[in-house]
């Protein structure tokens, strides 16, 4: 057995190599993963950071199609109920001529001159008799007479006395040839019988201007449809005509599905709309009418400054690959610059909801967009009832014309203005307040905003 001897003393010699080598190997790696790790934990903090970004940028966009649709609502319902308050006016007018004795045609049409006058967005008021023929109202002299009695509002206000104010499907108009909506109110005669109808008609396109008021952005959109999902209006046109056709239903899933789960407002991603954009979009049904407002801000839009970033993000990270430690330094900059950034919005906010003065911002204007809890509780006035008002829905007679005068030049000459003004609540009591007015201009020097703070002097002029 010669072989026994070698075999026995090559043994311990492989016993103490690979021991050997794997700590060689275990220093290799460790050395490569000493080499790598910054590296990784930059990327990762990296991608972590641009997360959270995307996630503030995505809740910003959610919270101002909430806040826009909030707005839009309010809008279209204060134009609905001013409408409607027209049509009882008449209809009350009319059952009022009926129970002394018959319709006063020339008394009539002078009334439905007055309400029109006060009502910019209607293309007219009409009224019918029990068979649908158009007996007043601008137009209806016309020979043949024109009759509504095909129309389905007609219809339902003949057939269902309860159906109060009734808006119909998007229309042609008989007297103009335009796309209309049309609202109406049934009136009956003494004896609580059908005599007719009342019918307002709004142009589509007074909608349209309606929603143009609002900004989204290049490829946002705000759409008001009806409780079908038929298209009435929608800001802007899109490339894609079949979106803008009125009457058309075509909505994307996402909507399609929040809509119907009969939630009265809510907001969806949706990756794909009619006109072919990923949009986030909130919606809002409407009380007073069977209507929807939706306003959309496009990804492409509201993630610009997001992508922005990511472009940043990758150059570092190229950058990373020869000096991984000047890039982590950058990044780490950036990341300290967005949270100094969100700091700062939240304590311009907290401030704004806090402040013990009164704070109100308008728009170029002097309609009212926004005012803080001291500036409500100083006015007596819902939220409600100040967004979309003027300012001088809270003037009071004492602060005269000349020293409103002068406040207006003086803002216009030099930006700001302060003094002494009376201002009137809700409830009709007059305070002076010691005021504070600057002017927000935009690059082209056009007045965006005005914003103004008041503070309550009354106790001191006492």
């Amino acid at each position: 057995m010669p072989f026994l001897p070698s075999a026995a003393r090559t043994q311990p010699i492989t016993a103490t190599a690979t021991p050997a080598l794997r700590l060689r190997l275990r220093l290799r790696l460790l050395l490569c993963v000493v080499a790598v790790l910054p590296v990784l934990m930059v990327g990762a903090l990296g991608a972590f950071a641009l997360h959270t970004s995307r996630e503030k940028y995505e809740e910003r966009a959610t919270l101002l199609t909430q806040n826009l649709a909030a707005a839009l609502d309010s809008s279209v319902t204060a134009n609905v109920e001013k409408i409607d308050l027209a049509l009882s006016s008449i209809v009350d007018h009319l059952e009022g001529q009926l129970a002394r004795g018959g319709l006063d045609a020339d008394a009539a049409n002078a009334h439905i001159r007055s309400q029109i006058s006060r009502r910019s967005e209607l293309e007219g008021l009409r009224v019918t008799d029990v068979l649908g023929t158009a007996i007043l109202g601008p137009g209806t002299d016309r020979k043949p007479p024109i009759t509504f009695a095909d129309r389905e509002w007609f219809a339902v206000q003949r057939d269902q006395p309860d159906a109060g104010l009734h808006m119909s499907l998007p229309l042609m108009s008989k007297l103009t040839a335009n796309w209309i909506i049309s609202f109406s109110r049934r009136y009956r005669a003494p004896d609580g019988q059908f005599a007719g109808a009342v019918s307002a008609a709004v142009p589509l396109t007074y909608l349209q201007n309606e929603l143009m008021t609002l900004g989204v952005g290049r490829r946002g959109t705000v759409v008001l449809r009806d409780a079908h999902f038929r298209l009435l209006a929608r800001h802007p046109q899109t490339l894609m005509a079949s979106a803008n056709e009125v009457g058309n239903q075509t909505v994307s899933a996402e909507l399609r599905q929040g809509v119907l789960q009969g939630k009265p407002r809510g907001t969806v991603h949706a990756r794909r709309t009619s006109d072919g954009v990923e949009r986030t979009l909130s919606f809002r049904r409407l009380q007073v009418a069977p209507l929807l407002v939706i306003v959309g801000l496009a990804s492409d839009d509201y993630l610009a400054g997001w992508r922005d970033e990511l472009r940043s993000a990758i150059l570092v990270g190229l950058g990373l690959l020869l000096m991984y430690g000047s890039g982590l330094a950058f990044l780490l900059h950036v990341v300290a610059q967005n949270r100094q950034a969100r700091q700062r919005i939240e304590l311009l906010a907290q401030a704004f909801e806090h402040s013990g003065e009164g704070i109100v911002i308008t728009d170029g204007h002097t309609r009212i967009v926004e005012a803080n809890p001291a500036y409500i509780e100083q006015s007596g006035y819902a939220p409600a009832e100040l967004v979309g008002h003027k300012l001088a829905l809270l003037a009071s007679p004492r602060s005269t014309p000349a020293e409103r005068s002068t406040l207006w030049r003086t803002l216009r000459d030099t930006g700001r203005w302060r003094g002494e003004l009376w201002d009137r609540a809700k409830d009709g009591s007059e305070h002076p307040k010691w005021v504070s007015i600057s002017v927000v201009r935009g690059g082209g020097g056009e007045v965006l905003h005005y914003v103004a703070s008041s503070v309550d002097i009354s106790e001191v002029k006492a």
